[in-house]
């Protein structure tokens, strides 16, 4: 487990490998990631996203699906 992490339109090529681009078409605007790890070595990993409109929240999860 470490720091959160906060990626906006400048960084956000790190988060997703250069296809940042696609994301920018849906109104991103920023995105925070962070891991947390449970008493037996499980992981689990939260991203919260932030987009200009519902519309584009929804159009970007259903690219990703």
């Amino acid at each position: 487990m470490g720091d959160a992490q906060a990626y906006d339109r400048d960084n956000l090529y790190d988060l997703v490998n250069g296809q940042a681009d696609s994301f920018f078409v849906y109104g991103f605007e920023q995105v925070h990631v962070q891991t947390y790890e449970g008493p037996e070595d499980g992981q689990v990993r939260v991203e919260i996203w932030q987009l200009d409109t519902a519309s584009n929240a929804y159009g970007l999860f259903t690219m990703l699906r």
